[in-house]
């Protein structure tokens, strides 16, 4: 049985789980590593173009253009995950001795009851070096 500190906690907390993947497992214990972060779409663009050169040598163009989707809009081909160690606190958790009362104060001691307090959404970071766009401008000659 658990209870929490505050009417805000419970529906910020319930409001989490059930538009999560906790949703399934609420009751349970979930299993690990079911949380994912959101999609990463990138597309990569090379073009390159030969043309004759001098002394029957050829010349070769080219351009790269690394992660072409944020280049087109900013908010495409962005990384979006929790930061490192890919881990975020939601709530506290207290183990209290019985049920409504005292906190434990001996680690393995049983928990008759959890409290729930001070809950806070998961930020996700952008992830910048992984989200920008870079174009590279070349020329090739071979004889």
């Amino acid at each position: 049985m658990s209870t929490y500190d505050s009417q805000a906690t419970f529906e910020a907390f319930q409001a989490f789980v059930q538009n999560s993947e906790l949703a399934d497992y609420q009751g349970e214990i979930a299993p690990k590593n079911i949380g994912k972060t959101p999609w990463v779409h990138k597309l990569d663009l090379s073009v390159r173009q030969e043309v004759p050169f001098v002394f029957g040598g050829k010349l070769e163009l080219l351009a790269d253009v690394e992660n072409v989707l944020n280049l087109i809009d900013s908010d495409w081909g962005t990384i979006r995950q929790v930061g490192f160690p890919y881990t975020a606190p939601l709530v506290n958790v207290t183990c209290l001795q019985t049920p409504g009362g005292t906190p434990a104060t001996n680690p393995g001691q049983p928990c008759a009851q959890y409290r729930y307090s001070n809950f806070r959404s998961p930020i996700e970071a952008t992830q910048i070096n992984g989200s920008l766009w870079g174009v590279r401008f070349g020329v090739r000659v071979a004889f």
